[in-house]
């Protein structure tokens, strides 16, 4: 029962809750406007917060790189990780929080133990800190701290500098690409996020060869769970990824970067 009603101490839940109160409230006032108003927002919560479809759309960008992964045997000239996986934190003992998407590095550093490239390429994810003293800070530098302090398998590594997108990223990348000769890059990133970045990728006239992680929709769908007609905040928030790389996407096509 507990598990059940969890839902309603989230903003999401106890949101869905009040309108789902006013709507009975205004049908039993025959207030009939704002009985329909209210209506829509429990039904619109329900199908995108306690239903599968989010999960199902996510998935949807996964599954084309679900088992496409890398070879032991096949070789590359560096294995790419795209930024995104952390924030700055000095309170944290390793000087970083990480994000849902650390598995990025998780897999670019197996990648790197399997010897299936000799260098590791961090992406430019980063910021600025604040307050009066603030400075640029990157996740490439958080992490080469993080390797070196631990000994971690990633000797070689090259940092990008601070991107605001995946497009800036690309463009430092092939500048490296043309400067060291590479001909054959591993990427890694988000499954759901590994369509736009490897048209992006090809795109700009790198050859990369997409290594996903951090399988999202497709966990959500092959984990079970209670169920609950209450919304969540995590199945809005997979919706949230969804509609932040289907317009991506389209951004992107009518840029012309993809």
């Amino acid at each position: 029962m507990t598990k059940f009603l969890e839902p309603l101490f989230q903003p999401v839940g106890l949101l869905w809750a009040i309108h789902l109160f006013l709507a009975v409230w205004f049908i039993v006032k025959r207030k009939r406007l704002k009985a329909s108003f209210c209506s829509g927002v429990v039904i619109i919560f329900f199908v995108f917060g306690s239903t599968s479809i989010p999960n199902r759309l996510l998935a949807s960008l996964e599954q084309p790189y679900a088992r496409r992964q890398q070879n032991n045997e096949t070789s590359a000239d560096a294995v790419l990780v795209l930024g995104g996986m952390l924030s700055r934190s000095e309170l944290d003992p390793l000087g970083f929080d990480s994000g849902d998407a650390i598995d990025r590095i998780l897999a670019g550093m197996e990648l790197i133990r399997r010897q299936t490239a000799p260098t590791l390429i961090i992406g430019g994810g980063g910021g600025f800190s604040s307050g009066p003293d603030a400075s640029e800070w990157t996740e490439a530098e958080l992490l080469g701290k993080w390797f070196k302090d631990w000994d971690l398998p990633p000797k070689n590594i090259i940092r990008l500098e601070l991107a605001a997108n995946t497009r800036e990223e690309a463009l430092q990348v092939l500048t490296l690409s043309e400067k060291h000769g590479w001909k054959r890059l591993i990427l890694v990133t988000s499954g759901y996020h590994m369509k736009r970045a490897e048209a992006l990728f090809r795109k700009v006239g790198i050859h990369v060869e997409p290594v996903a992680c951090d399988f999202v929709g497709l966990s959500s769908l092959g984990n079970r769970h209670p169920y609950s007609p209450i919304p969540k905040s995590g199945t809005l928030h997979r919706l949230d990824l969804f509609l932040h790389e289907w317009i991506g996407w389209h951004y992107y096509r009518l840029r012309g970067w993809i």
